[in-house]
């Protein structure tokens, strides 16, 4: 019986250890990247235990799955979590255009999805003690793809000679499993849109078109694979609902990964979510700039009313923020109950100004000044950001964030201790022990980012 963790750990140590020194040898990696050897490993060996209570509990109702079948399913999630990590920093090491990009990742999905097996220009030695020369994403991505394809291979040969499922099941549930991989890349493409300084990729931007395409796909793809009946159908529906309930405690989890990432990711040029939030805020300040300081008449003052609701409504982060009470905000419920315009022409001119503070206040300093002085604040702190990352400033770029504190309002939006403890009390109606581990440990990995991203933003 190894459904103990440590005894799974140990199962999937010995039975990857030469593939994952072959795939990600000690020398491979350049230690001053995101992309670290043992980072790396801790996310296999979790992604892997994971994987097991996944497969457990969505394929409870095939009694002829052996403990060794679950551990293949295990395998699949492990890998795809290297996988995906791998595609994305080969993508943002820049060493290759948009278009060859688009056409590798396509390789990809067809590798993954089990169509055909990835080859490169370099004949790769089967020696398992040997590996790849330094910083090469692209031979890293090709191996982790090929060690999916096998596992998923495996997979449909289980179903089809010991499950007895029929080929047109398995058809659809692959043939899912490679639509949401399809729309996991199509963001890791969108996202090389982030080394550009274009003021039309904003936070608006960001969040609508880029973070649920590979933030939610990442997790949920894979899973696609084991719906081979209407129970683990329907199992599966219950933990996706779960999954997306528990992101939304976080307000989701690619925001926070981003802070903890941003050194970085600054690093490498890119923008991620507080440089974006940044941009929309001096964004919305230019436009406010005019009004706060000299008024404008009440047509205009409509019309400008009708924009910033529009724009705010649109972008969230920037909506139901007060120096109340931080921790206690909710995204999309009280922003017409507190600035819902009247036909007095002074509640107006209150309700826009109060509007426009909570959309680019981030702490209290920010709400005891004027409005003036707070959308100049903010215009010159998007101006240094911008000319920063132009530049290749990484430590005025990151000096320009955390003056803005937009990082501290990403954090402090998140209703942490009320939503998780609503989560946990949400467990109690939940009764398999492979459902209730696999979101515990979710939760405890969105936790530790969390955590992270909070010491980050304080430091």
């Amino acid at each position: 019986m190894v459904s103990t963790v440590p005894g799974l750990l140990f199962v999937f140590w010995w039975r990857n250890r030469k593939k994952l020194q072959f795939t990600l040898a000690e020398n491979l990696v350049n230690p001053e990247t995101v992309f670290s050897t043992i980072k790396l490993k801790k996310r296999f060996y979790r992604g892997a235990v994971l994987g097991y209570f996944v497969s457990k509990y969505l394929l409870s109702g095939e009694t002829r799955m052996t403990v060794s079948q679950h551990i293949n399913n295990a395998e699949i999630l492990a890998y795809w979590f290297l996988t995906i990590i791998a595609a994305d920093n080969y993508l943002d090491s820049r060493c290759t255009s948009d278009a060859a990009a688009k056409q590798f990742l396509e390789q990809c999905l067809k590798t993954i999805s089990g169509r055909e097996i990835l080859t490169s220009e370099r004949k790769v030695s089967p020696n398992y003690s040997s590996g790849f020369p330094l910083n090469d994403m692209k031979m890293i991505t090709i191996n982790l793809c090929n060690l999916l394809h096998e596992k998923v291979q495996k997979w449909r040969g289980i179903c089809e000679e010991q499950l007895l499922i029929e080929k047109e099941v398995l058809n659809k549930s692959q043939n899912e499993f490679a639509r949401k991989t399809d729309s996991l890349f199509a963001g890791q493409l969108l996202s090389l849109k982030q080394f550009e300084l274009n003021e039309k990729y904003n936070w608006r931007w960001y969040y609508k078109d880029v973070i649920n395409q590979k933030g939610v796909n990442g997790f949920l793809a894979p899973l696609s694979l084991f719906k081979i009946s209407p129970h683990s159908s329907q199992s599966y529906t219950i933990l996706e609902t779960s999954f997306l309930f528990l992101n939304s405690a976080y307000f989701h989890w690619q925001l926070i990964d981003d802070i903890t990432d941003l050194e970085a990711d600054t690093s490498l040029g890119l923008i991620s979510a507080p440089g974006y939030l940044l941009i929309s805020q001096g964004q919305l300040a230019e436009r406010l700039l005019p009004f706060s300081v000299k008024g404008e008449d009440s047509n205009s003052e409509s019309s400008l009313f009708s924009d910033i609701s529009a724009y705010i409504s649109e972008s969230c982060l920037l909506e139901d923020y007060n120096e109340q009470n931080f921790s206690n905000t909710f995204l999309f419920k009280s922003f017409q109950k507190d600035t819902g315009r009247t036909d007095d022409e002074g509640e107006k001119t209150e309700n826009l100004r109060a509007l426009a503070k909570k959309a680019i206040a981030n702490d209290f300093i920010d709400f005891s000044m004027t409005l003036g002085e707070l959308c100049e604040r903010r215009i010159q702190h998007k101006a240094s950001y911008i000319d920063a990352m132009r530049t290749f400033n990484k430590n005025l770029a990151l000096k320009s964030i955390s003056e803005s504190k937009v990082s501290k309002r990403i954090i402090n939006i998140i209703e942490i201790k009320k939503r998780v403890v609503y989560f946990q009390s949400k467990l109690k109606n939940l009764d398999d022990p492979y459902l209730i581990s696999s979101l515990r440990m979710i939760n405890e990995a969105m936790n530790r980012t969390y955590i992270l991203a909070k010491q980050i933003t304080n430091a």
